[in-house]
């Protein structure tokens, strides 16, 4: 978690609100205390426990902490509230009060157990908290003698820290004083600034504010265990650290509570309220770690040395209620020493695996980010030569997307898999196209007529069926001996020629042809729409994956854009050739056309009067309906191989030819590949944390895996966690927003995905699954339809195993597990596979193939792309 400088200065945060006590007791006995269930996790040796902790504090050194949260004792207070002396007895450091007070950073205090020393070692040094203000700290690192004026060393680094033009207040770097001794436990503690009630002539209103809100960020951690320093000599409902405490951590688990000054409640009521407080029957302030006691110094004994003075905190216990009320585990420094130590390594050691889990995915996101911006370029040279790079990738995707090899180049993960769910339509670019194609060809047949003649149709098949087909109406049933009434009789009889009065005017066929299909271009148009889209949507899945996020907008306009638009006006203009072909009276020459046609002129008619010679209206109708079924595959393969092929499919690579780059000045190079200052400010920042995160990957690494280490049951979430500990998601797929709902018109200019104000996102279900494009109707949706490989459903759907099968290969893998584990095999540390539980049905949503278009799809769409 980044630290914003911000959080100081704007006010109060927002704090969660505070649970009622029915909901407290509730979640206090619904989850095990923390203390319990840390104490199943075993202690390693001296050698052990020191490695664990100096590995949290490189972490930290190394910044690791400002985007990870670390486990850590953070101890905080009220400025009076005796946290000085608290931590003078536990880590044998003569702070001094006037220096503690109006310290403006945090310090960390590390204490390790080293048997090798014959005295205590004390070493200072400054955590920056910017990579670049590590060569300004290194100066002050030294190591201290035991005679030396701590207050003399907090005053030096107070002043180096603020030097340099700083102006805030606090300070995000860190003061550590590491101490190594034959007597010292193992055990890091992070001291904050005390907490101050009201402003003086020192600090102000803002300085307050600035040091409660640090405080509270520290404490909202959810890793940090929380040392509150509790004074006696006030009532602990009217002391800020206890609200706080309640706010970080409402359910008390991750809290050890210290009260100071025992000796100075006053009153005997006070002191059994601090009594009750130490012994958890204040149910509000209930501490699943618990609390401890500490006697401080009195005014009279400030001379007394470290033996003396422990010495005397025991005198104390000994004869007071404190000692007949409390356990001996919780009364004076040596205990509260040895319980910070063991719960802050047995802590370290079921969250240790998880940090560095977290590490991984920080750093794979920022990776991300990184990939997305792209790399910094400063010359022309570099800027071309990346640019020649992005185009000749781009190229290479599009050139087997149209090939439909569906064969990712070595590196690529572009072509979704056969077995992926992403409803990555637009990247099986030549597979769309071909379903498109038959879905075209298939309308045509059914929709292509202006009119559905039926042979001896009854009246109630001859009403046209209420569904919308893709042309915008229905042909309406009609039955042959109607349409020539309506049809064919007025047009040989209104248009009477040269010929003689028993013969027809030949031409007329073409023109009864020329009505029977006007529905052709409707359809032609809508298909060659469709396509387009497709293209588009290709072209901007394309952008996405291979360019970085900063330069698809411009890369839209300078390659695709003009590209596709070009295409898209000759895409039209040679539908529009083919539309005027229907106009054009040719003949048919296909050596089939005469042997239907003699055909059926030798078959007998059934409505037709055996004395009677074919009527010359039936022959006309005959002629025309022969040349319709031999024009409609023509027209069909023209538009798919004139207009879709030639103009929108074939060399859609050449978009990204490398002349084109070529061809570009330097200025136009500088224009499209240079990035602001906004852009390289956030790539510095994101390869800075790079640079952080891979040296706490590293760090991680170093440490030999243990098997008492990690959470005590597999997959056990956080104890520390209020809510549980939610592991970081995984990478997502990349979104861009919200696609457009209409589509242009085939003349219309290619809008630009990616520009400001516009957004590209994959759709989950393609234009031509629709309603509008899918035929629905009530004759078709009884028909059994077959699933269409590639196409959302699977060509064969796997029988789920019984559950009886389904448990008895889980309780083989248990056992073969244990059996494993047993054996002290080299393999024990990986499970071995579960069985895979069938993956249940997706919902019924929008977004669903089994939603609105789902449904239309499952019952037009079989039909449409197949044959029934």
């Amino acid at each position: 978690m980044a630290y914003n400088q911000q959080q100081y200065t704007n006010g109060q945060p927002a704090y969660p609100a505070q649970p009622s006590q029915q909901q407290y007791n509730m979640q206090s006995a619904a989850q095990p205390a923390m203390s319990a269930t840390l104490d199943r996790v075993p202690l390693g040796t001296d050698a052990e426990n020191s490695k664990l902790l100096d590995l949290i504090d490189r972490l930290r050194e190394c910044r690791v902490d400002q985007f990870i949260d670390l486990p850590q004792v953070v101890a905080v207070g009220d400025q009076s509230s005796g946290k000085s002396s608290v931590l003078e007895a536990i880590t044998q450091i003569p702070f001094p009060r006037a220096s503690i007070a109006c310290t403006r950073f945090a310090t960390q205090i590390r204490l390790r157990r080293d048997t090798s020393l014959k005295q205590t070692v004390t070493k200072v040094s400054i955590i920056p908290h910017k990579q670049k203000d590590r060569g300004k700290f290194e100066s002050f690192a030294h190591t201290i003698d035991s005679g030396s004026d701590f207050g003399e060393i907090f005053q030096r680094a107070t002043e180096l820290i603020f030097s340099g033009g700083v102006t805030n207040f606090l300070s995000r770097d860190i003061l550590s004083i590491e101490r190594n001794g034959p007597d010292l436990p193992h055990l890091t503690i992070v001291d904050l600034p005390g907490i101050i009630h009201n402003p003086t002539r020192t600090q102000t209103v803002a300085d307050v504010e600035a040091i409660s809100d640090l405080s509270q960020f520290y404490m909202n951690k959810e890793r940090t265990i929380i040392l509150p320093i509790v004074g006696c000599d006030s009532e602990y409902a009217r002391q800020i650290i206890v609200r706080r405490c309640k706010e970080a951590d409402p359910m008390g688990m991750r809290t050890l509570g210290v009260l100071t000054k025992p000796d100075m409640t006053l009153t005997a009521e006070r002191e059994n309220e601090f009594i009750d407080l130490a012994c958890n029957r204040d149910e509000r302030n209930r501490l699943q770690l618990g609390w401890n006691v500490l006697k401080n110094r009195a005014h009279n004994e400030m001379g007394f040395s470290t033996s003396q003075r422990d010495a005397e905190e025991k005198k104390y216990f000994a004869s007071s209620r404190w000692g007949q009320e409390l356990d001996a585990s919780q009364l004076g420094v040596e205990a509260l020493r040895k319980k910070l130590s063991t719960q802050l390594i047995r802590h370290i050691a079921n969250e240790v695996f998880k940090v560095q889990g977290d590490i991984e995915r920080q750093l794979n996101q920022v990776k991300d980010k990184l990939k997305e911006l792209g790399p910094g370029f400063t010359t022309i040279q570099e800027m071309r030569a990346e640019l020649q790079s992005l185009c000749k990738r781009s190229g290479s995707l599009t050139r087997e997307a149209v090939q439909g090899h569906g064969i990712n180049p070595l590196g690529e993960d572009f072509f979704p898999k056969f077995n992926d769910r992403s409803r990555k339509f637009a990247r099986n670019l030549r597979s769309r196209v071909v379903i498109m194609n038959e879905a075209f060809d298939d309308n045509m047949e059914k929709w292509g007529a202006a009119f559905i003649i039926k042979e001896n149709a009854t009246q109630s098949q001859l009403s046209p069926p209420k569904s919308k087909h893709p042309a915008g109406s229905v042909p309406p049933n009609i039955s042959r001996k109607e349409f020539i009434e309506r049809e064919v009789q007025p047009l040989i009889r209104d248009n009477p020629g040269q010929e003689l009065s028993v013969d027809i005017n030949p031409r007329l066929v073409y023109r009864l042809f020329q009505s029977y299909s006007s529905k052709w271009p409707n359809l032609a148009d809508k298909h060659v729409e469709i396509v387009q889209n497709l293209c588009e949507e290709f072209l901007a899945e394309v952008m996405a994956y291979a360019w970085p996020t900063r330069l698809r907008s411009r890369a839209w306009r300078s390659f695709v854009q003009q590209s596709m638009e070009d295409r898209f006006k000759e895409a039209a203009k040679e539908l529009n050739e083919l539309k005027k072909d229907r106009f054009r009276n040719v003949r048919t020459y296909h050596s089939s056309f005469e042997k239907s046609y003699y055909a059926q002129r030798s078959e007998p008619k059934a409505n037709t009067e055996q004395s009677s010679p074919l009527n010359k209206y039936e022959d006309t109708l005959n002629k025309m309906l022969l040349h319709y079924e031999h024009q409609l595959p023509a027209f069909i393969a023209n538009v798919i191989t004139q207009v879709i092929e030639r103009h929108l499919i074939d060399s859609m690579e050449d978009i990204f030819e490398g002349e084109r780059v070529h061809r570009l000045s330097d200025g136009q190079v500088k224009a499209l590949m240079e990035e602001d200052n906004v852009t390289a400010a956030k790539r510095r920042e994101l390869r800075d944390q790079e640079f952080v995160l891979e040296s706490g990957l590293d760090i991680c690494r170093d440490i030999a895996r243990r098997p008492d280490l990690g959470p005590y049951e597999q997959g056990e979430s956080s104890l520390l966690s209020t809510h549980g500990y939610d592991m970081p998601s995984r990478n997502r797929p990349l979104s861009l927003g919200s696609h457009r709902s209409a589509s242009p018109p085939a003349s219309a200019p290619v809008r630009n995905p990616f520009a400001a104000g516009e957004s590209y996102a994959r759709k989950s279900v393609p234009a031509w699954e629709t309603e509008e494009y899918v035929d629905a109707s009530a004759e078709s949706s009884s028909q059994q339809q077959r699933p269409v490989s590639g196409y959302g459903e699977p060509n064969q759907v796997a029988t789920p195993t019984s559950a009886d099968d389904e448990e008895a290969q889980l309780q083989r893998a248990i056992e073969e597990s244990k059996r494993e584990a047993a054996r002290g095999s080299r393999y024990s540390q990986q499970a071995p596979p579960m069985p895979q539980r069938p993956t249940p049905a997706p919902h019924d949503d929008a977004d669903s193939i089994t939603g609105r278009a789902g449904r239309n799809a499952r019952q037009g769409v079989g039909r449409l792309f197949g044959r029934t």
